[in-house]
């Protein structure tokens, strides 16, 4: 499988000097700047996904690495790097080109992956989301509250496995197919093109 994943210089010198990469939570965390502890509840929660879906784990630590499969649709796979939002602006970055065994990787829709991360309910329809906004404000909850009943969170939370549901809505071929994995090694580089983000 050919995968992309577009880092900054300081991952392509370190992956260059050690060989290969996992990323732990003090390196997400350090990506994700002040956004890391609110992310961190999504990040954990996929990285459990992956022990089930493809083992592996290296370290009890180790967080996903993320790389795309679709950057956008089937018809441009591979990110653009003329396209803003890859990196901070002005920051010099690669996108690293390589092939890893299906196995290793977990697909998902990267649209969909914006609920886990803002602690959403994602639901089968869009009447289903609109009936589960209903319930919690008959209840008087508020569905973006971090202290929800744990039977909310529980729901909350189940609804993200539809983020691995690649075939529902636009299906496959249209979507943004993000890929996490464990490890990415040296010896799996097929290209790494540099660039300063726009």
């Amino acid at each position: 499988m050919r995968l992309w994943t577009v880092q900054n210089e300081f991952f392509w010198e370190r992956l260059e000097a050690v060989g290969e990469i996992t990323a732990d939570l003090a390196l997400v965390a350090a990506g994700l700047c002040c956004e890391g502890e609110r992310f961190r509840n999504a990040y954990e929660w996929l990285a459990r996904r992956m022990d089930e879906k493809i083992g592996g784990r290296p370290l009890p630590g180790a967080m996903p690495l993320w790389a795309w499969w679709q950057w956008c649709g089937e018809t441009r796979a591979r990110p653009d790097l003329r396209a803003s939002g890859h990196l901070p602006k002005g920051e010099r970055g690669v996108r690293i080109e390589f092939e890893i065994d299906p196995a290793l990787v977990v697909l998902s829709d990267f649209n969909l992956w914006h609920f886990p991360l803002n602690y959403w309910y994602i639901g089968e329809s869009e009447e289903d989301s609109e009936s589960f906004d209903a319930e919690l404000a008959a209840r008087g909850l508020d569905p973006h509250a971090r202290n929800l009943p744990g039977s909310v969170r529980r729901r909350i939370e189940g609804s993200w496995e539809r983020v691995f549901d690649l075939d529902s809505g636009r299906g496959r071929s249209e979507k943004c197919v993000q890929a996490t994995l464990w490890r990415i090694s040296l010896d799996t580089v097929a290209g790494v093109k540099k660039f300063v983000a726009r």
